[in-house]
């Protein structure tokens, strides 16, 4: 219920608003603006009041009804049903059956056989065996031996002596404080160094000869009696004995047990929930708009005929592909009045979908031309607008800046091509010029 009234709140001074913006779809506030049949600076004699004006506008207001609804409501209910439970019976009896039984025979039967026996003989063969040789040999090697030598080296001696040195303490006898001196033995140390001789060990390494004894193998041509082993094959004959697998087909009874399963019918009450359609008075909050009178200023702008362009407006108008007349100038409105309380409203800016905004950057002292026409506006950043353009037709528009540069007269143009609901800039100050357009919203 606070929501629907807060939502009430809001949307009057909304629709107000939609009422003064309608009134004022032609108006806008920029600081420095004029185009004048389609071109730049042809709409300087306009001027721009306020008017206070009367609308009425449809409020939202919550009121509460009573209404009758239909509610479904289940009551709980006892019923019957039957139902079908399945219980197994068992039931035996006696079948017969074949099963296979094996029984094991035993037979004989002559096998004949392939032997080989060895026959030994005795042959004469050369062959050549390694008989090792010992010989003397005689090399070089290298012996370490300690030789005695003299080296130096530097020590350091202590040749100090021992001083008398006083030393002054404290004590404490009897409350009294006493102060006595005594002499102490202090080692004063002299260090010297010099250098000492001392005989070592130096081990030198010597190459000397010696003899040692190698074992070679040398071959040697012999001839030895071999034993040769060679098979003769010879076939044989014998008796054996095997067993043999015969079926034989037999006859069992056995009891087997069978499962039925016998079909009972049975009767049981169950509770259950029945819907049934009541009617109920509630209360229901309901929105109904009510007209409201409110009050809202509206900007009337009142301009002097504007100067020749040229060939008139259709011939200052550079669209491309715009049909008929140029798009009608609107000058720059004053700042709105501060908003009244509760109803009143006040725009702040007027929509920009029928037009289009230039913002050109450029130095302080520029002078700024478009479509050849000089404009009046000063300082580094500029803006134009132009209104009442054509959705969907594209306008060109050749912009000229005139300066001072290093001591030289600089010229810069460019031109920029606009359509209605959208903005563009152009940037002379750095010397480089770039253009930028975005989709006014």
């Amino acid at each position: 219920m606070n929501r629907l009234h807060r939502l009430g709140f809001l949307l009057a001074p909304v629709l107000a608003a939609a009422l003064c913006q309608s009134a004022d779809a032609g108006w806008s506030h920029w600081a420095r603006c004029g185009w004048g049949c389609g071109s730049w600076g042809c709409a300087s004699n306009c001027e721009t009041t306020y008017q206070t004006v009367e609308r009425t506008v449809m409020v939202p207001e919550m009121v509460t009804e009573n209404r009758t609804v239909n509610v479904v409501e289940c009551k709980a209910e006892e019923q019957q049903y039957t139902y079908a439970v399945c219980r197994p019976v068992t039931e035996k009896h006696t079948v017969e059956y074949q099963y296979t039984v094996p029984t094991y025979e035993t037979r004989t039967r002559e096998v004949r056989f392939t032997v080989c026996k060895p026959v030994m003989t005795t042959q004469r063969r050369q062959c050549t065996v390694m008989v090792p040789h010992t010989e003397t040999c005689k090399g070089t090697r290298q012996v370490c031996r300690m030789v005695p030598v003299v080296q130096s080296r530097t020590v350091c001696e202590d040749h100090g002596c021992w001083k008398q040195v006083p030393q002054t303490y404290t004590y404490c006898c009897c409350g009294c404080v006493q102060t006595c001196t005594i002499m102490c033995n202090v080692w004063e140390p002299k260090i010297e160094s010099r250098e000492v001789q001392y005989p070592c060990m130096q081990p030198q390494m010597e190459q000397v000869p010696y003899e040692y004894a190698v074992t070679v193998c040398k071959p040697e041509t012999q001839t030895q009696n071999v034993q040769v082993c060679t098979y003769v094959q010879e076939q044989q004959s014998r008796t054996e004995s095997y067993q043999v697998c015969v079926p034989q087909q037999r006859t069992g009874t056995r009891e087997v047990a069978t499962c039925r399963m016998v079909t009972e019918q049975h009767t049981a009450t169950r509770t259950v929930q029945v819907p049934h359609t009541v009617q109920r008075q509630v209360s229901v909050q309901v929105c109904h708009m009510v007209p409201k009178t409110i009050t809202c200023q509206v900007p009337v702008t009142k301009c002097t005929p504007c100067a020749p362009c040229n060939a008139g407006c259709n011939g200052c108008n550079t669209a491309t592909g715009a049909p008929g007349a140029a798009p009608t100038p609107v000058p720059a409105a004053p700042a709105p009045a501060p908003a009244a309380p509760d109803s009143t409203y006040h725009p702040t800016s007027a929509p920009l979908r029928n037009s289009a905004l230039l913002s050109v950057k450029v130095p302080a002292d520029a002078k700024v031309f478009v479509n050849d026409h000089p404009t009046p506006s000063t300082g580094a950043d500029r803006e134009y607008i132009s209104r009442n353009l054509k959705s969907g037709a594209h306008y060109n528009y050749a912009v000229r800046v005139e300066f001072i540069r290093n001591g030289q007269a600089v010229s810069e143009i460019k031109t920029v091509q606009v359509t209605a609901g959208q903005s563009a800039s152009l940037d002379f100050s750095q010397g480089e010029t770039s253009v930028q357009t975005a989709a006014n919203s």
